[in-house]
């Protein structure tokens, strides 16, 4: 009895093995048809099975497609698995430092509308992913030389639903690569000017160089391999607050710092005259910017109506009174600490003369 279901085993197993390499087969054709031919033959004659064994069942009994045995919420989810075999496949040659290239083989299931590429320096703990749209190539790029970064990639649909995550792939930059920057730090007065800072790095170690402020310009190539030397250039400062700016190079922070320019005050004008009627007046107030100033009068007869302080350049108004007195008179302003003289004419008191008219005897 023993030996008769051994020999039923040999007779079917064929039959048994065609069957399963068919069900593969199915689901190859239906993911990623460019790669099923080369894979299913592999398998097949590695397992010694012959071409007239392949389908040894009518067509019409499997004839289904494997999604539609799954729920709408799922569909996806095992084109996310037949995508892994392309995308594990495509990771060749093409990664750089700080740099890698992913290419895959497009899905063809008609519901697939793009592709998500998660990545991160965990494995299945991704903290950024890339929406590369309906396209099979993705460069992720400003990556650490030393740091090992794990990706996967998803399937979305065109309603934004995706699949699980892909199996990973592991990318490990190049080790031994240390940097050092010379000298980390330099500090120039208001006025501009230029600088530079030395990088050393290990030999075949890449590198980028980029500026955090508007005032602080690489005037150098902004990336290479090697040590080099990166030049930058400052702008005037022509606020009077300091200020302080870094530019990063090979994930190393070098900073600038900047003095603010000395305050310095001067008026329109110096003085002004006015009749003994008294009137109105205004200073222009030139000031470096950012510094404050105030104004004030020294008699009371002189009123400061507007600007009676600032920062950087402005406007003092101010009024003089009517002078009822027999003498002339002068006050000053005192505005961003410089001295304003006003001058007024004594009151005049004007006598009419009448001229007695006298009639003839």
């Amino acid at each position: 009895m023993g030996s008769y279901f051994s020999s039923l085993f040999f007779a079917i197993s064929p039959y048994i093995s065609s069957f399963l390499l068919y069900l593969v087969k199915r689901v190859l054709e239906f993911s990623t048809p460019s790669l099923a031919p080369r894979i299913f033959r592999s398998v097949s004659y590695g397992l010694g099975l012959r071409p007239s064994l392949f389908y040894p069942f009518p067509p019409r009994l499997f004839s289904f497609s494997p999604l539609r045995l799954l729920p709408d919420s799922l569909r996806l989810a095992p084109c996310a698995v037949c995508f892994v075999v392309a995308f594990l496949l495509s990771l060749f040659g093409q990664a750089q430092s700080a740099q890698v290239t992913l290419q895959w083989d497009p899905n063809s299931d008609p519901s697939v509308a793009g592709y998500k590429v998660h990545y991160g320096t965990s494995s299945r703990s991704y903290g950024v992913h890339v929406d590369v749209g309906n396209t099979a190539s993705c460069t992720i790029s400003s990556l650490l030389d030393g740091v090992t970064y794990y990706f996967a990639a998803t399937t979305v649909d065109s309603s934004g639903a995706e699949s699980d995550y892909s199996s990973e792939v592991v990318y490990s930059g190049p080790s031994g690569c240390t940097y050092s920057l010379s000298p980390s730090t330099q500090s120039f007065s208001s006025s501009a000017g230029v600088g530079s800072v030395g990088l050393t790095v290990g030999s075949g170690c890449s590198w980028t160089a980029v500026s955090n402020a508007s005032w602080v310009i690489l005037t150098s190539n902004s990336n290479g391999t090697g040590s080099a030397t990166v030049n930058y250039s400052v702008s005037a400062n022509l606020s009077s607050a300091s200020r302080s700016g870094t530019l990063t190079i090979a994930g190393k922070t070098f900073t600038v710092n900047q003095s603010g320019t000395a305050c310095s005050y001067s008026l329109s004008s110096s003085s002004q005259s006015f009749t003994s009627t008294g009137g109105t007046g205004t200073i222009n107030v030139n000031a470096t910017g950012g510094c404050f100033w105030s104004a004030s009068s020294d008699v009371s007869w002189i009123t400061i109506t507007s600007g009676s302080s600032g920062s950087g350049n402005g406007t003092t108004g101010y009024s003089v009174s009517a002078n009822t007195g027999r003498r002339s008179r002068t006050g000053t302003l005192t505005v961003g600490g410089q001295t304003f003289t006003v001058s007024q004419e004594r009151y005049t008191k004007k006598y009419f003369s009448v001229e007695k008219k006298t009639s003839a005897p």
